[in-house]
């Protein structure tokens, strides 16, 4: 019998930590969503700018997929048009200035944990 109060006990407490989990994940709908429902919103690509940003700290394929992945959900940036290079130390991609600034952009990537500038060739 103690065995079936504690089973009982043990279901009812995972099931409290579902309904809090739940109630706790934002909405589609929600302001507060993350970055990548973000990134969902429209970007008109006839006003989209092109920035080149100089990369450092790069050692690896994982680094540039790290980089590449964080700009891509940043709101603001054109889907598919982030290409980061480990050979040349950089990243470039098309972003719309309205919804986020350059500097956003080297912050995203210093939040990664790398080094960030506009590329000297810009």
């Amino acid at each position: 019998m103690k065995y079936m109060i504690a089973a009982l006990a043990g279901a009812a407490l995972v099931l409290v930590a579902l309904l809090v989990f739940n109630s706790n994940t934002p909405k589609a709908d929600d302001p507060a969503a993350s970055s990548a429902a973000v990134a969902e919103t429209h970007i008109d690509e006839a006003h989209a700018s092109t920035v080149k940003l100089a990369v450092e700290g790069m050692t690896c394929q994982g680094c540039v997929g790290t980089i590449q992945g964080a700009l891509t959900k940043t709101g603001g940036v054109l889907p598919g048009s982030v290409v980061v290079s480990l050979e040349n130390n950089s990243a470039e991609l098309k972003y719309d200035p309205a919804q986020v600034s350059e500097a956003d952009l080297i912050d995203v990537i210093k939040k990664a944990g790398y080094s960030a500038s506009l590329a000297a060739n810009q």
